[in-house]
């Protein structure tokens, strides 16, 4: 599936998770793959993908890995770092790992045009980052410190799923937001290994006739969808961009 990591309009953690879920029930299943192609999407629901993969981790014997296409990254990565393995292709873009919330202000707009700006709430930060209210450093440093949060809960999750990371002496970059190749990120500990998808789905399905056989749980789009494929195998997710509300304050990993 090619959707945004979101609760709506995109692919939610309810639906990762009731795909994986059902891999991990057909008794055929001798691995799960999460075929992931996406630069990121919702905090919240990235984080709840990656910590239901833990559980699914500890319940199951059932090899569960991550493999990394065009990109990996901010959300998407958050999820990769809850399997036992991430594999990435050479060339493919990983990393992100940061929180980022863009709005615009509009204040100098609306004086030039004549137009009165007029907010009614019942508490003095309801209106908080309104674009058309001018900034109040204050409101901006709370606001910040509430991002850095969200980035420390992203980086403790990730260092406890890549034990590779735990005490890297790339730290201060690693965590910065910063994007790698694949085969860089093999250097600094994102990633495990690179090869190409198919390399992957024959070391982990090994058969006599050079075919394993492959179940694909992925879904388009929305629940409703059916899946793509149904042959007994290996399961694949894939992920892509996450969207903005322009009208509502927004963090995106």
């Amino acid at each position: 599936m090619n959707s945004p990591i979101q609760a709506s309009n995109g692919v939610s953690a309810n639906q990762i998770i009731s795909g994986i879920r059902r891999a991990l029930d057909n008794d055929a299943t001798k691995a799960l793959v999460l075929n992931i192609n996406s630069p990121g999407g919702s905090p919240t629901e990235s984080q709840r993908v990656y910590h239901a993969l833990k559980d699914f981790r500890d319940r199951h014997d059932v090899p569960i890995v991550s493999y990394i296409r065009d990109m990996g990254a901010s959300g998407a990565y958050y999820i990769a770092a809850g399997t036992d393995t991430i594999y990435a292709s050479p060339s493919s873009i990983v990393g992100s790992i940061g929180v980022i919330s863009a709005s615009f202000g509009f204040t100098d707009a609306m004086e030039n045009l004549g137009v009165e700006r007029r907010v009614y709430t019942s508490g003095d930060n309801k209106a908080m980052l309104d674009p058309f209210l001018p900034e109040d450093p204050q409101t901006t440093e709370r606001f910040s410190a509430m991002l850095g949060d969200v980035h420390q809960q992203f980086i403790d999750d990730v260092k406890e799923g890549r034990h590779a990371l735990a005490d890297t002496p790339y730290d201060d970059i690693v965590f910065s937001g910063a994007v790698w190749s694949g085969i860089e990120a093999v250097d600094v500990g994102l990633v495990d290994e690179t090869l190409m998808l198919e390399e992957l789905f024959d070391r982990l399905l090994p058969s006599d006739d050079g075919y394993p056989s492959v179940r694909n749980y992925s879904v388009r789009g929305n629940a409703l969808e059916q899946f793509l494929r149904r042959m007994p195998g290996v399961m694949a997710s894939v992920f892509s961009p996450a969207t903005q509300d322009q009208h509502s304050i927004e963090m995106r990993y």
